[in-house]
């Protein structure tokens, strides 16, 4: 696993104007789930985990979140004015119709791609995301890496395994907008 601290010389705080960016719904039995594997591919590239909290930070304050930014809803405008505030790496969703939808809106908003992905994993060295996206109907699994930044996934969470909670961990919450 790579510190953010190799990434800035060994001193100083990781940068608020990068990381990784989840949305994740509080009523989605996966998302904790969702959230445990943004916060691997953020520590995996040594950078910031920022949660988007829909209906609550609860569930998501000891699943390693480094800033919690609750929401009601999906406010669009204001969850595209964070990411470009931000300048993420990633940008993950869940898998939910709505998710599909709200992670579609942003890519096109944003002028990049998105995917559907099953699994992702990360090429540590060009600092991007390989998103495994299922093909033929599900009976292929294929690589997909785009070259835009931010990457947008939305990615079906319900075949990970749900992250260990560390009740210690007191991330900086925030209301989105």
């Amino acid at each position: 696993m790579t510190n953010w601290l190799d990434f800035l010389g060994g001193a100083g705080e990781p940068p608020a104007a990068a990381g990784v960016i989840v949305v994740a719904r509080a009523a989605d039995a996966d998302a904790p789930k969702l959230v445990g594997k943004a916060r691997q591919l953020a520590s995996d590239i040594g950078t910031w985990l920022h949660c988007v909290a829909v209906g609550g930070a609860e569930p998501f304050a000891a699943l390693g979140c480094d800033e919690i930014h609750t929401a009601d809803g999906i406010e669009r405008d204001a969850l595209e004015g964070f990411v470009r505030a931000r300048g993420p790496e990633l940008v993950l969703f869940g898998a939910s119709a709505a998710d599909q939808v709200e992670a579609g809106w942003l890519a096109e908003r944003l002028g990049v791609a998105d995917a559907c992905a099953v699994d992702l994993d990360l090429d540590a060295a060009a600092r991007r995301v390989v998103q495994r996206v299922a093909a033929y109907g599900g009976r292929a699994v294929v690589d997909v890496v785009t070259d835009t930044r931010p990457q947008v996934v939305a990615l079906d969470a319900s075949r990970l395994t749900a992250p260990a909670e560390d009740p210690s961990r007191r991330p900086t919450i925030h209301r989105l907008g």
